[in-house]
């Protein structure tokens, strides 16, 4: 039963923030996350495929894509890089694709990932962890920027709603690209070889709880 009241607050508190964004339905091993930073899988050096599966061609709005990083404080957008620009459009060819590999490789004496867009390319520092966003632009003139960590949001608006994979590692990462949410989601970008960042908070209740456990096993025994 707590279980359940659990899960139905959770799904209360994500719907509430979204204000009625209709999410699709998920396949295969995809679950919804609510992880706002993200990592590579392979903490020595990967690469990160990214693919821009669908973009509403219809509508007026155009969306950049790209990521972002904070500051240590974690209050302030400290750097971001696109990955695909607002002009980019999936391929309509069945036998090609829209993608952006990103490599990262770790500077050692700074304790930071670098990243670029070719392996053998010019890496820039950016950080341990990092989140998506999105600028959007309405006829060409700037609309609005979306994180998916909703404090640096207009009104704290969720409008990047991600997908994970935990088995394969894979995203699949959905905007919508208006503060009234009415529309259909607006793009999909997937990506490879990525992994949720655990938040503080949660790091702090896993921890309260062990200490729990360790207490009553003690009283137990």
């Amino acid at each position: 039963m707590k279980k359940i009241l659990f899960t139905l607050l959770i799904t209360f508190l994500f719907a509430g923030s979204s204000m009625a964004v209709t999410l699709p339905t998920l396949g295969g091993s995809y679950e919804w996350s609510n992880a706002d930073y993200w990592t590579i899988t392979d903490l020595s050096g990967s690469q990160a495929l990214f693919q821009l599966d669908y973009e509403n061609g219809g509508a007026s709005y155009e969306s950049s894509f790209g990521l972002y990083t904070v500051n240590q404080a974690g209050d302030e957008v400290a750097s971001t890089y696109e990955i695909f620009e607002a002009g980019d459009e999936p391929s309509t060819d069945w036998w090609a694709t829209t993608t952006s590999s990103i490599w990262f490789s770790y500077d050692n004496a700074n304790s930071i990932w670098q990243i670029s867009d070719a392996v053998d390319g010019t890496f820039v520092d950016f950080g341990l962890t990092f989140g998506f966003y999105s600028d959007v632009t309405y006829n060409g003139s700037a609309v609005d920027t979306w994180y998916t960590d909703v404090q640096f949001n207009t009104n704290q608006l969720e409008r990047i709603f991600v997908a994970y994979d935990e088995v394969n590692h894979g995203t699949q990462i959905f905007l919508e690209d208006t503060q009234s949410g009415a529309a259909p989601l607006d793009m999909l970008v997937s990506s490879s070889d990525l992994q949720p960042v655990p938040e503080p908070g949660t790091l702090l209740l896993l921890g309260s709880g062990l200490v729990g456990l360790a207490f009553l096993k003690r009283r137990k025994s």
